[in-house]
């Protein structure tokens, strides 16, 4: 994959690249941090969950928090935790390391060999990321050999563990898929791990869950090499073809898609489907693609980044160089993923403007390789993207807005892409929703003020009306505004399950209704469905899983499937940093996959294509349309998430 850093010094974007990594890193302890995180009066709080063993000084290490500050947000907390007791953790930015710069030298105090690898010395500020880059191994690899390890301090010494090489053996070699008998009598066969094979393809391909697969192989939980050997059970039958990944992390199908109504029903797995056989040409594979990657990199600060120091009042994470990097980083790893299928371009990545300005994005635009692009992602600012845009229906370029819920962006401009739902896709999506799984419910509707989500609310009773379902539905009405909770009360059956929907992200009434709607749900049967804003206001957790709450969320993350464990990996390994959903990695990752997919099958005329193309991501599913037909393309996917046992997971 050739990267192009258009108008960049690069050893400086070089350097603000490693400090993004090193600030974002944190550190691996015996105790991992939790991926439940919730708002709580306006704030991100962790909610973890005590296991067996677990303590309070590990705990205070693990999300560097104070003993204060643990007992002042969770006031029960005794001496002793209680096995799935759930502590309130205030989210904290991470300290960043120190930059282990390039001329630095290995420790000259290096012990003989050991059994398990080498002694090193730890030096003053070093991290785990810095020394496993030093010794080539992974930080898996020395937490693995050192499991003592909580933090590392100066002078500790730390076993590094050697790394043999693997010898490759021919996959066709009779010796090598020759069955052996092992522990247990059971027949297994070394294969050879190919270029973007995971445990999870493999396990798939020998029709074997991926528990089994490392019982085979424990030494393969620290993560897969070509090349290497690895056993499988001995079979007479060939493995299954379909099974195959060519993706180092995901699954990728080719099948039709028959009806819309399939957009909100995502498999178990993560599927990336582009069915359009008529469309798909083959020397599109042998093509270079040029794509313009436009962020808000604020490059002007770097002088500003690298004279900073730790006696310096202002934090790393303040800049907002940092604000897009994890995004660009994404973007990266998905071009690098498909790599491994065939897709070669050229990312030719600009410095653009932050919010109001444009003087950036006309300069980029003025360039003679701006008009050969075959794709444009960014800006995400509103006046730089109308600017950007303008220049794409004049070149006839697709344009991506990452970002925007304007449906504006798309009017009269058949090149532009919205990933996000506005507020009428949502509402539309929601009602289609609402009629196909509670047709038989007491349904209770309150409708929010002249300013709050009209539009949103609109969309669905719209078409909640035209479903054929509306007319044996039993729906209420409320204008809070003028009826107040007592017509909610009122409203509710007894007998039969109530679902009831806020349209409003007020963050003085949503709060205090789902108080007052808590104390009703005791001997009531009550289905509470708001809105993705409601994440940002200060409601009880405990109100919330009490009311089974749903939300039709136009992004989630499942942080228990593999798919997304080895995303996570991947980017930790690439950056050495933790890929963050606020800082847009994963939504970076979803993008560059869904359309650099589309240009490998389709080629740049892949609009015409995608009608029947749904991917369902990490952090977004995309189905484009052109509501208008003569405009641009809109995604019309969401998801409907709940809590469960205070934890947030998908509804199928």
């Amino acid at each position: 994959m050739f990267l192009k850093i258009n108008n960049i010094k690069l050893p400086i974007l070089t350097f603000v690249l490693l400090l993004l990594a090193y600030s974002a890193f944190t550190q691996e302890t015996g105790l991992r941090r939790s991926t439940v995180v919730e708002q709580y009066k306006g704030n991100p709080y962790y909610l973890h969950f005590v296991k067996s063993g677990e303590t309070v000084p590990a705990i205070l290490e693990a999300y560097n928090i104070s003993l204060e500050e643990l007992k002042l947000n969770n006031p029960s907390l005794q001496n002793d935790l209680k096995v799935d007791q759930v502590l309130r953790i205030p989210q904290k930015p991470v300290k960043p390391a120190p930059i282990i710069s390039e001329q630095q030298q290995l420790n000259p105090i290096v012990q003989n060999q050991t059994p398990t690898g080498r002694i090193y010395v730890v030096k003053r500020k070093e991290t785990l990321y810095g020394i496993s880059k030093q010794f080539n191994v992974t930080v898996d690899d020395i937490l693995k050999a050192n499991p003592q390890i909580t933090t590392l301090q100066e002078g500790m010494e730390i076993i590094i563990p050697q790394k043999d090489d693997v010898k490759i053996q021919p996959t066709d070699s009779k010796e090598n898929n020759t069955p052996k008998n092992v522990a247990g009598n059971k027949k297994v066969m070394e294969v050879t791990v190919e270029t973007g094979q995971t445990a999870y393809s493999i396990s798939r391909k020998y029709g074997i869950s991926v528990e089994e697969f490392f019982a085979l192989n424990p030494d393969a939980t620290s993560g897969l090499k070509s090349g290497q050997a690895v056993k499988v059970p001995a079979s007479d039958t060939k493995p299954s073809e379909n099974a195959i990944i060519p993706d180092n992390q995901v699954v990728v199908k080719e099948e039709p898609v028959s009806t819309p109504s399939n957009i909100n029903k995502p498999s178990s797995g993560f599927l990336r489907v582009f069915p359009n056989d008529s469309c798909k040409d083959a020397r599109n594979r042998s093509k270079t693609f040029e794509i313009a990657l436009l962020l808000p990199l604020a490059l002007e600060e770097t002088d500003s980044i690298i004279s900073l120091t730790e006696e310096s009042p202002k934090n790393i994470s303040d800049f907002k160089a940092f604000d897009f990097f994890q995004f660009y980083s994404g973007i990266k790893l998905a071009a690098d993923s498909l790599e491994k299928s065939g897709f070669k371009a050229n990312i030719h990545v600009y410095d653009a403007d932050m919010e109001g300005d444009t003087l950036k994005i006309k300069k980029a635009l003025v360039k003679s390789e701006m008009a050969h692009m075959d794709l444009i992602i960014g800006p995400v600012f509103v006046k730089s993207f109308d600017v950007a845009a303008r220049f794409a229906l004049k070149k006839h370029v697709n344009i991506v807005n990452p970002l925007s819920k304007r449906d504006r962006i798309t009017e009269g401009n058949p090149f532009v892409f919205k990933a996000q739902l506005s507020d009428v896709a949502l509402g539309a999506g929601l009602a289609n929703h609402i009629a196909e799984h509670y047709p038989k419910a007491n349904l209770i509707l309150i409708r929010p003020d002249l300013k709050d989500n009209v539009s949103l609310y609109s969309a669905f009773l719209n078409t909640l009306k035209q479903d054929p379902a509306y007319n044996s539905m039993k729906v209420k009405e409320i204008n809070y505004a003028v009826e107040t909770f007592t017509a909610v009360s009122k409203s509710i059956n007894p007998d039969k399950q109530n679902v009831i929907l806020l349209f409003s992200s007020s963050r003085a009434l949503v709060p205090n209704f789902v108080s007052m709607l808590n104390n009703l749900a005791k001997d009531k049967d009550i289905t509470l469905f708001g809105l993705p804003d409601w994440r940002e206001l200060s409601i009880e957790t405990e109100f919330l899983v009490k009311l089974n709450y749903h939300e039709a969320s136009t992004s989630y993350i499942n942080y228990e499937s593999e798919a997304v464990k080895q995303f996570v990996r991947n980017f930790r390994s690439e950056t050495g940093a933790e890929p963050q959903q606020e800082k847009h990695a994963f939504l970076g990752y979803d993008l560059g996959w869904y359309f650099f997919s589309a240009l490998m099958n389709y080629g740049s005329d892949f609009p015409a294509c995608l009608p029947s193309s749904q991917y369902q991501g990490f952090l977004n599913d995309y189905r484009f349309a052109s509501p208008s037909g003569s405009g641009g393309y809109s995604n019309s996917c969401f998801r409907i998430i709940t809590l469960r046992d205070y934890k947030w997971v998908e509804v199928k």
